[in-house]
């Protein structure tokens, strides 16, 4: 598998956008995968923790839960049916 189907596969855009987070060139990045595939993988879930973590964050900003547990606009099940609900989750609709 080459590094760009690894970072595909693991839900980046691209090898390109790997060294975009991390702030690697492409090449180095490559030649990482191909010597120091440890220092790769460990770039790669750095930069996949940051991009969660960032998520998380802006879900917590705009209290929407990411957990999709509560009820949504097209959520139609009622308060009883809602059996797993986080803090975010709004269940007074």
């Amino acid at each position: 598998m080459k590094p760009s189907e690894v970072c595909k596969s693991a839900g980046l855009k691209s090898l390109a956008e790997l060294s975009e987070f991390s702030g690697e060139s492409v090449q180095t990045l490559n030649n990482w995968y191909k010597g120091e595939p440890r220092r790769f993988e460990l770039v790669l879930k750095g930069v996949l923790f940051e991009k969660s973590m960032k998520n998380l964050a802006l879900a917590t900003i705009t209290k929407k839960c990411v957990m999709n547990c509560g009820p949504s606009e097209s959520d139609n099940r009622t308060k009883s049916e809602l059996k797993l609900t986080c803090d975010d989750c709004d269940t007074d609709t």
